[in-house]
């Protein structure tokens, strides 16, 4: 029995050597909601150090040192953005690939976060968090931010179709293509009503889909499938 966070990868799964499984199918990550949820903006940069009036962009600069996480597409989108200086980058994770890439913009940088009530605080703070990534199955930061109440933009690559559903909780930019990923930044930066909007659908799909509880339902049922079907199956090779 083989269970993938995502759909596409259950669907790679079924096109590959494990097709024969006796099942192969999607049951995502989940996330504590009570400690992942929206909080009031205004505290939040408060408690972070970040004017009021910036235009919050966040980034989690773990590992970007790898190719697939698409940094360079990321760099080239925030040079195609007017008004630099309204801009704050609130980074999260390693800093130091970033800082050159970054230097002509305002950059508050958090280093490594392990306390989900401080992380909760970034993605509050945050008008959106950007994943430029180029290969993903369901990153966890994308759960994380969506449970938060805040918009993604990313591409439109692996699992991420799933998980963020295009100018309803976020933007999907075409595939490797940095001009779209900077409109997609633009229209959520430039649009209050549209953020409001983001806000509530990020909060309710995450309630919907990624619950902590849910998970684990889904997985007692699996195995309870699973021990059934054994059984079963014994049954029938001792007649």
């Amino acid at each position: 029995h083989i269970v993938t966070p995502s759909g596409w990868m259950a669907d790679q799964a079924r096109g590959s050597m494990l097709g024969d499984a006796l099942s192969i199918q999607s049951i995502p990550n989940g996330v504590d909601l009570a400690v992942l949820n929206p909080r009031d903006q205004a505290a939040a940069r408060n408690a972070l150090g970040i004017r009021q009036e910036a235009k919050v962009i966040l980034f989690v600069a773990a590992k970007v040192i790898q190719g697939r996480k698409g940094l360079a597409y990321l760099v080239e989108a925030l040079q195609r953005l007017q008004d630099r200086e309204e801009i704050v980058l609130l980074t999260v994770g390693s800093s130091g690939d970033t800082r050159q890439q970054f230097s002509h913009y305002e950059q508050i940088h958090l280093g490594q976060i392990s306390d989900e009530s401080k992380l909760n605080l970034a993605y509050n703070a945050a008008d959106l968090y950007v994943l430029p990534t180029l290969a993903d199955n369901q990153p966890l930061t994308v759960l994380e931010s969506l449970a938060s109440g805040t918009r993604v933009v990313c591409f439109d690559v692996g699992g991420l179709p799933e998980m963020v559903r295009h100018m309803e909780t976020g933007y999907l930019a075409r595939t490797q293509d940095a001009p779209d990923l900077a409109a997609g930044i633009r229209t959520i930066l430039d649009d209050g009503a549209l953020r409001a909007h983001m806000r509530s659908n990020c909060r309710a799909f995450a309630v919907a889909r990624y619950d902590l509880e849910e998970q684990a339902r889904r997985y007692v049922e699996l195995y309870e499938h699973a021990i059934l079907t054994h059984q079963q199956h014994a049954e029938k090779v001792s007649l």
